[in-house]
């Protein structure tokens, strides 16, 4: 009998986000082919999945883009993966979206003939579409997970297929383990003090995609009514995953909350923060503004201030149980739209790249598309606010707040239209992204 050849295949993240998605893909391999051997550029939850760890850029993400002085462990970095790829030589590679990276490991893979399959693709439909060119020559296979991206890829002769969206794929409770909530908060709420768990949600078992286990009935969303009619919003904010955009963020997001609070004295905020690291950095700039990250009591009259608290590692939940948001450009936008939350999205930009924008932006072959926010792309047109560049003066995210938030008509409509908007990316058979993505590897393993 012929012995089947054990394959070999290399994964690569260089960001938590992908060393998440890839760890699911590594269990949908592991199902598939539990004899394959399989390393690469891995994080904690990649290297739990069964991944031998070459490198683990995922605790270093920040790197990417930061000061010049850690530039030396990066490239130092790429340089070891790139000679890891070709001493390995891999049956197939499988970079995961982190380009900055992975253009690098895929020129080494097809140095020594190996098969390339990018999962979660640059998005060269948004920014710099003459990189199409560099796809369709370093990859064999691209998995999209975005709807319209199959048809964009293969219009311009790249080997693509959508596998769906793996934000779907995660559960609450399992993003939940992911990010590490302490299981003495299983909110996931945790006050600036350091004082007891609290959390005023009417379920913690909301889906933020508004999915349920089988059996049960899904939970309402918050009432937009009684909010709009009484006050009584709860609004989620969320600066950012990274410490280097959650500290421009922060301080004028305050100044916002401070306004909103002043109209609506009865009104919760919630500040989403991604992980302990991120939330040290919201209590600090809370502690220079003087605000206080509190709630009263039971039974305690509101002060006519905000009520803000604080949920660490919890975003999911601090969604799915808002009213609104005013939400950080990028994939949590999505997750937002999942939960039917109305938002508006922002990202604070400099001078220097704000006069690049408005200078890019009107060269639509440098930059095709007139939205920068996920859900106005996936829409087609401007579905939620965004302010991009924004310089991060209150007042501005302040008037596209209170527009959004005066009709009532609007909000219900909005959450309607981002409910619809995000279904296709949302699994509708027993197979997820992670499934979709596995198969396809499969499939060139068998060639």
């Amino acid at each position: 009998m012929e012995r089947i050849k054990q394959p070999t295949i290399f994964v690569s993240a260089a960001e938590a986000s992908g060393d998440r998605h890839g760890a699911a893909l590594i269990r949908a391999l592991r199902q598939r082919r539990p004899d394959a051997r399989i390393l690469g550029a891995a994080g904690p939850l990649m290297a739990a999945a069964g991944c031998e760890v070459v490198a683990d850029l995922t605790a270093h993400a920040s790197m990417v883009g930061g000061p010049f002085l850690k530039l030396g462990y990066w490239f130092r970095t790429v340089k070891r993966l790139q000679k890891a790829v070709r001493d390995v030589k891999p049956d197939v590679l499988v970079p995961i979206d982190s380009p900055a990276l992975n253009w690098h490991l895929c020129k080494a893979a097809k140095s020594v003939g190996s098969t390339v399959m990018y999962y979660i693709a640059p998005q060269v439909w948004a920014w710099a579409p003459w990189r199409i060119r560099k796809v369709r020559r370093l990859t064999d296979a691209v998995a999209c997970i975005l709807p319209f991206e199959e048809a964009y890829f293969r219009q311009r002769g790249v080997n693509a297929r959508f596998v769906g969206h793996p934000l779907f794929d995660v559960q609450p409770d399992e993003a939940q383990r992911d990010e590490g909530v302490s299981p003495s908060c299983p909110a996931g709420i945790l006050p600036a003090s350091g004082g007891a768990c609290e959390s005023d949600s009417p379920s913690s078992n909301d889906q933020p995609n508004g999915t349920h286990s089988a059996g049960e009935t899904p939970a309402p969303r918050p009432d937009l009514l009684q909010a709009w009619g009484d006050g009584t919003w709860r609004i989620a904010v969320v600066p950012g995953s990274r410490r280097g955009e959650v500290a421009g963020h922060i301080t004028p997001l305050l100044a916002v909350i401070g306004s909103l609070a002043t109209r609506w004295p009865m009104a919760t905020f919630t500040i989403a923060a991604h992980n302990e690291s991120v939330a040290e950095i919201v209590r600090n700039a809370c502690k220079h503004a003087k605000v206080e990250i509190t709630e009263p009591s039971a039974g305690e009259t509101p002060a006519p201030r905000a009520r803000i608290k604080l949920a660490v590692a919890n975003t999911p939940h601090v969604l799915a149980t808002s009213h609104f948001g005013l939400i950080k450009s990028g994939t949590v936008t999505l997750e937002a739209a999942a939960a039917g939350l109305p938002m508006v999205v922002f990202y604070k930009t400099g001078p220097v790249m704000a006069a690049l924008h408005r200078t890019i932006g009107r060269c639509r072959w440098a930059m095709p598309t007139p939205f920068l926010s996920l859900v106005n792309i996936l829409a087609g047109h401007e579905l939620v606010t965004e302010l991009m560049p924004w310089r991060g003066h209150p007042a501005r995210l302040e008037a596209a707040a209170l527009d959004a938030m005066a009709d009532l008509g609007q909000l219900r409509e909005l959450r309607d239209d981002l409910l619809n908007l995000v279904s296709p990316l949302a699994p509708h058979d027993n197979q997820n992204a992670a499934d979709r993505a596995a198969e396809m590897i499969l499939q060139l393993l068998d060639r």
